[in-house]
């Protein structure tokens, strides 16, 4: 019935398996085994080698730095010692507001600190802070030079009639002998449970300080 049925249809019936070789009319596509999923990261082609990939290392980054700006600077000419170099101190901040706490409570615009360094103490040498009045840089005597604490970026190379004008603010005045003695030094302002004061820190000079600080030996 099937071979008429197929004939009346105008030819024979044949399906995809009865095109097949006899030879593979036997297999079915449910006899082909299929690689389960846990063994397909496993096969490797015979022969092959894993190629091992050496961890990169972390790519740092650098960036420039600035030096920052000098906060202290000259009312006077600058002095050199004898390399060359301008010899220098630093106010610290914090000097720097007492000083001008000091000027504005005063009502005295002339207010300096001056820094000496005198024979004396137990070792040999003492720093000695005392008030002074400075209200024009002609009042200064040949030895002396005036450092300024300029919060203002725009200060720094001012002109001799505007450092005329920062006289009125917070200002350190040294001799030479002292200046040479605490070059590289800072002037800073303390406050302790027995008072507070200005000192000279971190002088580059000194040795054998006493546990004060105010008398020190200098480096030969």
């Amino acid at each position: 019935m099937a071979m008429r049925a197929a004939r009346r249809c105008g030819g024979t019936f044949r399906t995809t398996h009865d095109t097949l070789p006899l030879s593979l009319r036997s297999f079915s596509s449910d006899a082909i085994p299929k690689p389960s999923v846990s063994s397909i990261g496993t096969v490797r082609r015979k022969g092959a080698q894993t190629r091992h990939h050496p961890p990169q290392p972390i790519q740092r980054f650098t960036f420039a730095t600035t030096t920052p700006l000098q906060k202290t600077i000259y009312l006077t000419e600058p002095r050199l010692d004898d390399d060359g170099k301008e010899m220098r101190i630093e106010i610290t901040p914090r000097a720097a507001k007492r000083l001008t706490e000091i000027i504005k409570t005063s009502n005295d615009p002339s207010f300096a600190l001056r820094v000496q360094v005198q024979s004396g103490g137990c070792h040999g040498f003492q720093y000695n802070t005392t008030n002074a009045s400075i209200k024009s840089l002609s009042d200064l005597e040949e030895d002396e030079s005036v450092f300024y604490f300029a919060e203002d970026d725009a200060l720094v190379g001012a002109d001799n009639a505007a450092k005329e004008e920062l006289l009125r603010g917070p200002k350190v005045v040294l001799d030479e002998p002292s200046l040479i003695a605490v070059q590289g030094s800072k002037v800073d302002y303390t406050q302790e449970l027995i008072g507070s004061k200005f000192e000279v820190v971190d002088n580059p000079l000194a040795e054998n300080s006493c546990g004060c600080g105010s008398s020190f030996s200098l480096k030969l």
